[in-house]
């Protein structure tokens, strides 16, 4: 149960892309894209699949998916600059 949820998570978070690419401004729109299209199909999922009635038309979804891309890109750029952050410190360079 242990593994499938590492590799669940590891395949919603995109941390795969950072094994071919460097961690940088366009890794982080790329990954927010991911992101947001995966929580787009959740939320479609949900919608449609698991409520009696759809409750939300093409433009909420659009609206959701924004969201999801606005807060990945929030959360992974705010990692990212915290990382150069840290190695400024470390090596007294700011």
């Amino acid at each position: 149960m242990i593994k499938f949820l590492k590799f669940f998570i590891r395949l919603i978070d995109g941390e795969f892309f950072l094994k071919r690419y460097p961690n940088g401004g366009t890794i982080i729109v790329v990954r927010s894209i991911y992101i947001a299209i995966i929580f787009g199909v959740v939320v479609f999922c949900l919608d449609n699949y698991f409520l009696k009635i759809p409750l939300l038309t093409n433009r909420d979804y659009q609206a959701w998916v924004g969201l999801g891309f606005l807060f990945s890109y929030t959360a992974l750029y705010a990692r990212f600059a915290s990382q150069w952050g840290y190695l400024a410190a470390l090596y007294e360079v700011a």
